[in-house]
């Protein structure tokens, strides 16, 4: 009898143990696409910065990446193949005049995944 108790309190911890390292190893996952995600944008908004204030990437509208899409130029960060698509919104004269800013959404399984954005300055 104190055998088939232990045994059924070793099989419990053991699935309690199974358990809390399959969410563990979820969220691993999800921490480095999450990683990925903002690496990413990262990159897009310094390369968007370096190109400067009138550059044609930099016009005023909305445009979308998807992985292997062509960029603005050869130089553009690709879109990693983990995301659907990702949307570049550019206004300008905003909340200044002379000033443009940038929002990048990434989406990922069809929802929104990641936002960021940051501002352009003509200063010349």
């Amino acid at each position: 009898m104190d055998i088939i108790v232990g045994l059924s309190v070793l099989a419990f911890v053991t699935l309690a143990v199974m358990n809390i390292f399959l969410a563990g190893v979820s969220q691993a996952r999800t921490a480095g696409v999450h990683g990925e995600a903002a690496a990413w944008v990262q990159a897009e908004l310094d390369y968007l910065r370096a190109l400067g204030y009138g550059h044609a990437c930099l016009a005023a509208g909305t445009r979308t990446r998807t992985p292997g899409a062509a960029g603005c130029t050869a130089l553009e960060p690709a879109l990693p193949a983990a995301f659907t698509q990702a949307t570049i919104t550019v206004e300008a004269d905003v909340p200044l005049p002379r000033t443009k800013r940038v929002t990048i959404e990434v989406v990922r399984a069809a929802r929104l995944f990641f936002r960021s954005a940051t501002y352009v300055a003509d200063l010349e």
